[in-house]
């Protein structure tokens, strides 16, 4: 029996990340934020950064970490390669998706438009974007992150068929970088990925975004995991 790759709640999570916010002061009225984050996004080439990915699994209770180094390069490419607990890399380009594992040489192979994901595919991977055509954005009220000393943003997709219900940003108060991100799923699973060591266009070699399939690796296509 093929051993499908668990990589659900590590896609959604892809295509909400990274970037730094323009500076405001707290008295700036929200549609002043939110045209400052669309300003940046449309001026943010590229970034990288080290990560480290919380998953809490309401179906299990319990909570999966892992690690690496995250590439991103406008347009459409992204390459995630995990470290911890176990290697594996995950590549997108030209909307095609590869997720490899290496411990088990597979290569799982699929599509953008088959995650459910698009509006965030598009929100950080395009050139250029309009973000309250996309989403929903609020201040988080949340007391969970009122004794925090960072400042929250809520964004809500207005796509009914994106599997994310609710992201959640958190931007430091001294710089206004994001530090970490949170997605929560139809299933309120909520994977949180929090960055460190980031940099943002420095450039980056475009070889990182091609994949090779390596010699003798099983392919296991969208069809095999009964994707529409």
């Amino acid at each position: 029996m093929k051993k499908i790759p668990d990589t659900s709640f590590r896609i959604f999570s892809f295509f909400i990340i990274f970037f730094l916010i323009p500076q405001f002061t707290y008295s700036d009225p929200i549609d002043h934020i939110i045209n400052g984050l669309q300003k940046y996004l449309n001026n943010t080439n590229d970034f990288t950064a080290s990560f480290t990915q919380i998953t809490q699994l309401q179906s299990f209770g319990e909570k999966q970490i892992s690690s690496g180094e995250v590439y991103i390069m406008k347009p459409g490419q992204m390459t995630w390669k995990y470290q911890k607990p176990e290697l594996q890399t995950i590549v997108i380009n030209s909307r095609q998706v590869w997720i490899y594992t290496p411990e088990d040489n597979q290569v799982l192979k699929t599509r953008i438009k088959k995650l459910g994901t698009s509006a965030i595919y598009k929100l950080f991977l395009s050139r250029e974007i309009k973000i309250n055509e996309m989403f929903n954005i609020s201040e988080s009220k949340d007391e969970e992150y009122s004794e925090k000393q960072a400042f929250f943003l809520e964004l809500f997709p207005k796509n009914t068929e994106v599997n994310v219900n609710k992201v959640i940003i958190e931007l430091s108060r001294v710089n206004y970088e994001i530090q970490s991100f949170a997605t929560y799923d139809q299933m309120d699973n909520i994977t949180t990925v929090k960055f460190t060591r980031s940099r943002r266009n420095k450039g980056i070699n475009p070889s990182i975004f091609d994949f090779k399939i390596p010699d003798g690796a099983e392919i296991i296509t969208s069809d095999d995991l009964g994707a529409s």
